[in-house]
Protein backbone atom coordinates (compact mmCIF):
# COMPACT_ATOMS: atom_id res chain seq x y z
CA UNK A 1 0.00 0.00 0.00
CA UNK A 2 1.33 3.46 -0.89
CA UNK A 3 2.22 5.79 1.99
CA UNK A 4 -0.49 8.28 0.97
CA UNK A 5 -3.11 5.51 1.11
CA UNK A 6 -1.86 4.43 4.53
CA UNK A 7 -2.05 8.03 5.76
CA UNK A 8 -5.66 8.41 4.55
CA UNK A 9 -6.57 5.08 6.13
CA UNK A 10 -5.01 6.31 9.39
CA UNK A 11 -7.10 9.50 9.30
CA UNK A 12 -10.31 7.61 8.57
CA UNK A 13 -9.66 5.16 11.40
CA UNK A 14 -9.50 7.89 14.03
CA UNK A 15 -12.53 8.75 16.15
CA UNK A 16 -14.18 12.15 15.85
CA UNK A 17 -13.09 13.11 19.38
CA UNK A 18 -9.45 12.28 18.74
CA UNK A 19 -7.24 15.25 17.89
CA UNK A 20 -4.89 14.98 14.92
CA UNK A 21 -3.33 17.23 12.30
CA UNK A 22 -2.58 16.83 8.62
CA UNK A 23 0.95 18.02 9.34
CA UNK A 24 1.57 15.32 11.95
CA UNK A 25 0.16 12.49 9.86
CA UNK A 26 1.93 13.72 6.72
CA UNK A 27 5.22 13.76 8.61
CA UNK A 28 4.57 10.27 10.06
CA UNK A 29 4.04 8.76 6.58
CA UNK A 30 6.44 11.01 4.65
CA UNK A 31 3.83 12.50 2.33
CA UNK A 32 2.97 16.06 1.28
CA UNK A 33 0.55 17.72 3.70
CA UNK A 34 -1.48 19.50 1.01
CA UNK A 35 -1.81 16.38 -1.12
CA UNK A 36 -2.97 14.45 1.93
CA UNK A 37 -5.51 17.15 2.76
CA UNK A 38 -6.87 17.31 -0.81
CA UNK A 39 -7.18 13.54 -1.12
CA UNK A 40 -8.78 13.16 2.32
CA UNK A 41 -11.29 15.93 1.64
CA UNK A 42 -11.85 14.40 -1.82
CA UNK A 43 -10.93 17.64 -3.57
CA UNK A 44 -8.38 15.77 -5.69
CA UNK A 45 -8.81 12.33 -7.23
CA UNK A 46 -6.17 9.67 -6.74
CA UNK A 47 -3.78 9.58 -9.71
CA UNK A 48 -5.02 6.24 -11.10
CA UNK A 49 -8.65 7.33 -10.90
CA UNK A 50 -7.83 10.64 -12.60
CA UNK A 51 -5.96 8.86 -15.38
CA UNK A 52 -8.85 6.42 -15.89
CA UNK A 53 -11.34 9.29 -16.27
CA UNK A 54 -9.16 11.16 -18.76
CA UNK A 55 -8.26 8.32 -21.12
CA UNK A 56 -8.72 9.00 -24.82
CA UNK A 57 -9.68 5.40 -25.56
CA UNK A 58 -11.01 2.63 -23.34
CA UNK A 59 -8.79 -0.28 -22.23
CA UNK A 60 -10.77 -2.57 -24.56
CA UNK A 61 -10.18 -0.24 -27.51
CA UNK A 62 -6.50 -0.06 -26.61
CA UNK A 63 -6.17 -3.86 -26.61
CA UNK A 64 -7.97 -4.07 -29.96
CA UNK A 65 -5.67 -1.41 -31.43
CA UNK A 66 -2.55 -3.19 -30.18
CA UNK A 67 -3.81 -6.46 -31.61
CA UNK A 68 -4.51 -4.80 -34.96
CA UNK A 69 -1.06 -3.18 -35.07
CA UNK A 70 0.66 -6.46 -34.20
CA UNK A 71 -1.09 -8.14 -37.14
CA UNK A 72 0.24 -5.59 -39.64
Amino acid sequence: MAPIDEAIKDIKSRSLEEQWSYRGIAKKYGVARETLRRLHQEIQLPREEYKAQHRKISPHQERELVSYIEQL
